[in-house]
């Protein structure tokens, strides 16, 4: 049976998020951090969805910028699901720079029904630590419905 959308399976809300407790979080050189950590998010009704992210990060650079900077989310404790690595080129010394980033993830219905996940959303710096600012940074995290597998 398939999906009549907007009308038999209504979408859910986006949800807003800040940084993990509301606060600045260093970016340890050479570390995944956690930056963001959602509630548990679930479905409205039976069938596949997929997590959309739609990441703003405010990230200050120390006086040595990092040679990479990476955001990726991943479901509770799990591996990545979608990771983003920056430009290298926006890495620049002592600034603070303002990140967009789309983090998208597969089409499932296990991840989303019943009790739902949790999303950590995560950033690496490479070679030199730098910090995401509370201010500026947060991420708006959705599940949209996707084709059901059969």
């Amino acid at each position: 049976m398939g999906n009549i959308y907007g009308v038999a399976n209504p979408l859910a809300l986006p949800a807003v998020y800040n940084s993990v407790g509301g606060a600045d979080v260093t970016l340890t050189a050479g570390s995944e951090v956690t930056i963001i950590t959602t509630g548990a998010i679930a479905g409205l009704g039976p069938g596949d969805y997929y997590p959309f992210i739609w990441l703003l990060a405010a990230v200050l650079m120390g006086g040595t910028a990092p040679t990479a900077l990476q955001f990726a989310f991943k479901l509770g404790a799990g591996s990545d699901v979608d990771t983003f690595v920056v430009a290298p080129a926006t890495l620049i010394a002592s600034a603070t720079v303002l990140y967009a980033i789309p983090l998208v993830g597969v089409n499932s219905s296990t991840n989303w029904i019943g009790a739902g996940s949790t999303i950590n959303i995560t950033a690496k710096a490479s070679t030199t630590a730098a910090t995401l600012k509370n201010v500026g940074s947060r991420a708006i995290v959705a599940l949209f419905r996707g084709p059901d597998a059969y």
